[in-house]
């Protein structure tokens, strides 16, 4: 009984081993109504991850302990009023859940302490808890319970114990919670389990697990409601009629661990037609046209909404691309890398749109500007995060009322381009997601020397930069060629001694001479894969304010348009073949670019509010990588020898390492930047 419980509550000692290594019986003490109740309320609020309040409604709460030693905690309440695949498992209409509600219970709160680590305590506590729980709840509440369920968070918990003690799973929660009479979404969807402790039920409606939808086939259905037209893109994978089936299963397996972040089904209707509509052939590749073409012109209000306006995780689907192109291109060796994106616009009503200098066309224009990361390795690459900068400008009072229409994030604050790009590195270093050993940027970050400082200082870089930017050579420079070629690459009137020149005028007059390679990128299955460019690379030192700098490689390639330049701080005894590497994996994230943006349509984004620009990216950079998975299923046009190997992960088994393989690798870490670099580089990108 409660009042004949003698424990130290101080006693913390480290409990391991298994259950069987235990000569005392493990016991469940019920406390509620008693004055261990407040033990019970202080262990769960300071160790459970849901903390602990209160329950309105029944409850039955138990202490744990082994011998003298209390190990935990459990308690139970009422069901949830109302359980979509609960229900349907169960089978019952809507009279007989009412009615047989009071018979349902939760378990709604489930602790092992943190220093008790036995192996199957667990599961044997549940094991307990049930054959308890039918005694005490009846005896409390004059109800006899039927059935139990229960949610398991896993981002932080795999439900092993509830298997382990014959629970059964039902599928995933939709993500909504009940608010007084009506439902909202909170976008936490988390692992439904039940245990049928009564036969009664099984009697009166025969639960069956064959009553559940199938998700993947209410996908496949509406994937096959429409067929996907895109003669040209399936002529080059190779995809002919007999093997449409074979496109539509590879692309319902790929959005279904979508589904649960969008919660009803109609968002998942819109999400299916959306991404179909960016894999299509379509001339405009946005909402209006998409919505037309795959759902009729009646839905596209609806499916305005659902890009705007309507409830679902666009985090939690942001994440799950990332880990699925983790598994699909894990391998060593591989590039972070970092672009800025310009989009276009006409006028200043979508969010974000200033009058800013736009890298595509290199001029100041009226556009959007974002931040995009990518992964890129010897296996292909794909864009793996992104956000959008707004404008200084936009924080004003005077743009108040535009921020409330594109529904900016209130806590939102300003921060540069370039803030945005360490933030960046920074969040991805330390998810443990992506095992990259080097970094690469555009020509818009690279020309940047505190940038660059920021950066780990163990990992490599590969900063592409305009020809224009000022490099020192090693040694200055008054031979001969000087005269013929000075300063920003003009013809000198007289020779002069030359200690700062523009990367197109080093690399030109350097005595190293060009060499012919190959570009890949790095999936042999993208058309026009290869490029060949002739090369050189020259050591010389960064220009820090018209002054000599460290020492760096400024790296030179050229083909058929104008010559390329970066730099890099890559340590190697052969240089020259290191660049190169890290130079294929750039032009592999940019065929990932130039395929967002000519067959998917990226860059035609019309979306006007802060979640519409979002959820429009997000889907542009899913069916990305859907492409992704096309090619390397249909292609075979390389040879089976020629292919390069690579380990794929898959996501279950990404999922269950261990949090503390996710920890940032040693050493890479972003140096922080003061407000005086962090405002100068920002005013002049």
């Amino acid at each position: 009984m409660a009042h004949q419980i003698k424990l130290n509550l101080n006693d913390k000692t480290v409990m391991e081993g298994e259950i069987g290594d235990y000569s005392e019986p493990v016991l469940l003490h019920k406390v509620d109504e008693t004055k261990w109740e407040q033990v019970w309320d202080r262990l769960v609020r300071e160790h459970h991850y849901l903390g602990y309040v209160s329950v309105i409604g029944g409850r039955v709460k138990y202490l744990i302990t082994l011998g003298h030693r209390l190990v935990g905690a459990i308690s139970y309440c009422s069901g949830a009023y109302k359980l979509g695949l609960r229900d349907m498992y169960i089978g019952w209409d809507e009279e007989a859940r009412l009615k047989m509600l009071p018979h349902l219970v939760n378990n709604n709160r489930f602790l092992i302490l943190p220093w008790v680590r036995i192996q199957n305590l667990a599961s044997h506590v549940l094991a307990l808890s049930v054959k308890r729980l039918r005694e005490d709840w009846k005896t409390q509440y004059e109800v006899e319970p039927y059935l139990i369920e229960t949610f398991v968070d896993t981002e932080k918990f795999q439900g092993s114990c509830y298997v382990a003690a014959n629970w059964v799973y039902l599928g995933e929660t939709k993500g909504f919670g009940r608010q007084g009479n009506s439902f909202i979404y909170h976008g936490q969807t988390k692992s439904i389990y039940v245990k049928v402790i009564n036969r009664r039920i099984i009697n009166l409606f025969q639960p069956n697990l064959d009553r559940l939808p199938n998700e993947k086939e209410e996908i496949l259905a509406m994937i096959s409601a429409i067929p996907l037209r895109n003669p040209q893109l399936f002529a080059e994978l190779g995809i002919t009629n007999e093997n449409f089936g074979r496109m539509e299963n590879l692309l319902t397996e790929h959005l279904a661990p979508f589904i649960p972040y969008l919660g009803r089904q109609e968002l998942t209707q819109h999400f299916v037609a959306f991404v179909k509509g960016l894999l299509s052939d379509l001339p405009r590749k946005t909402m209006d046209p998409i919505s037309k073409a795959y759902e009729g012109p009646d839905e596209i209000r609806n499916m305005s909404n659902f890009m705007s306006r309507s409830e679902w995780d666009t985090e939690g689907m942001i994440d799950e691309h990332r880990n699925d192109a983790a598994c699909f291109f894990s391998e060593p060796n591989a590039m972070l890398t970092l672009d800025l994106f310009d989009f276009l616009k006409q006028g200043l009503e979508s969010v974000g749109v200033d009058m800013q200098y736009c890298s595509r066309l290199g001029k100041t224009t009226r556009c959007q500007v974002s931040v995009m990361a990518g992964f890129a390795g010897e296996t292909g690459g794909t864009l793996i995060d992104f956000a959008l900068f707004m404008p200084e400008i936009w924080f004003s009072e005077h743009f108040a009322p535009k921020r409330e229409k594109s529904k900016v994030p209130e806590d939102l604050q300003y921060k540069s381009k370039i803030r945005y790009a360490l933030d960046m590195i920074d969040k991805l270093t330390k998810s443990g997601q992506f095992n990259f050993t080097s970094i690469g940027v555009d020509s818009s970050l690279g020309q940047e020397p505190a940038f660059l400082d920021a950066l780990p200082k163990d990992m490599p870089y590969f900063a592409e930069i305009p020809g224009s930017l000022e490099i020192c050579p090693l040694s200055p420079i008054s031979s001969d060629a000087a005269t013929f070629l000075g300063n920003n690459g003009k013809r000198s009137e007289e020779p002069r001694e030359i200690s700062v020149l523009s990367a197109a005028s080093l690399a030109e007059l350097s005595d190293v001479p060009w060499a012919a390679t190959t570009l890949e990128a790095g999936d042999p299955y993208v058309q026009d894969a290869l490029l060949p460019i002739q090369d050189k690379c020259v050591r010389a030192r960064e220009c820090r304010d018209g002054k000599p700098g460290q020492e760096i490689w400024l790296y030179a390639f050229k083909s058929d348009g104008p010559t390329k330049y970066a730099l890099s701080n890559v340590s190697s005894a052969e240089p020259q073949e290191a660049l190169r590497r890290l130079a294929r994996r750039r032009w592999t994230i940019n065929r990932s670019f130039f395929d967002c943006q000519t067959r998917l349509g990226m860059g035609r984004c019309e979306a006007r509010s802060w979640a519409g620009w979002h959820r429009h990216i997000l889907q542009t950079l899913i069916a990305h990588l859907f492409l992704s998975k096309l090619r390397r299923e249909f292609l075979e046009q390389a040879e089976p020898e020629t292919r390069p190997e690579t380990t794929i992960k898959t996501r279950k088994s990404r999922r269950n390492e261990k949090i503390s393989e996710n920890a940032p690798l040693p050493g890479h870490v972003i140096r922080p930047i003061s407000r005086k670099e962090d405002d100068s580089m920002s005013a002049q990108i």
